[in-house]
């Protein structure tokens, strides 16, 4: 039985897969064919029973994830995941009161994640914890990374409670090993070289974990 997982975010998504690319030294590809490419064996899962779609978008909030003819609901469309990883929400909580945007980003994505599972056929959807952000020197940010990484508490905090009840279909993700100030850019946001690194252990494990789940 093949696995298909699409793993859908913002901009650690997208520097996670150039990540992986520069990695495994590909970079022959034509433009149009960088989306559906499966980055199974990348990942070093067995990429003969699994499919891995990774798309990330810079800046993405959940407003954009949540169209209708968006490009997460385009590529569940397209591919049938079985598993869809969400790594979402640091954008909506950088505001300037991130911990308004925190309730209503929490009720967002529990409201995808029940229209995938329920309308779409994805059989799991996990998200991924908000990374806490480090001082940094990030200069566009609306606020202090305190307001925000409290804002950050409070989502996983109720993701995690909304996940509780049906953990074989929704589970929220502790990203190990990234919120250190060794595992993230001078920004104090996006992971480095190393972060990635942590990031790739943490979706092999959601991968490999989930497949018994699914299968059962």
């Amino acid at each position: 039985m093949t696995i298909s997982v699409l793993l859908f975010g913002h901009s650690f998504v997208s520097r996670f897969k150039q990540h992986l690319f520069l990695q495994n030294h590909i970079i022959h590809l034509h433009p149009g064919d960088v989306v559906d490419y499966d980055c199974s064996s990348m990942l070093n899962v067995n990429f003969s029973s699994h499919k891995v779609i990774i798309k990330g978008v810079p800046g993405l909030k959940i407003h954009q994830a949540i169209m209708p003819t968006g490009p997460l609901l385009s590529l569940v469309l397209q591919h049938s995941p079985d598993l869809v990883i969400l790594d979402v929400g640091a954008n909506d909580l950088d505001s300037p009161k991130p911990e308004n945007a925190a309730q209503s980003l929490a009720t967002y994505l529990q409201n995808l994640a029940d229209a995938l599972t329920s309308t779409y056929g994805v059989k799991r959807v996990i998200f991924t914890s908000i990374i806490l952000r480090t001082t940094g020197n990030k200069p566009k940010s609306h606020t202090t990374p305190r307001r925000i990484n409290d804002a950050s508490y409070a989502v996983n905090i109720a993701l995690r409670q909304f996940s509780k009840p049906n953990p074989s279909k929704f589970q929220l993700w502790n990203m190990k090993g990234l919120a250190t100030e060794e595992s993230l850019e001078n920004d104090g946001l996006h992971p480095n070289y190393h972060g990635f690194r942590h990031y790739m252990f943490n979706v092999r494990k959601m991968i490999t974990s989930s497949r018994k789940i699914i299968e059962s």
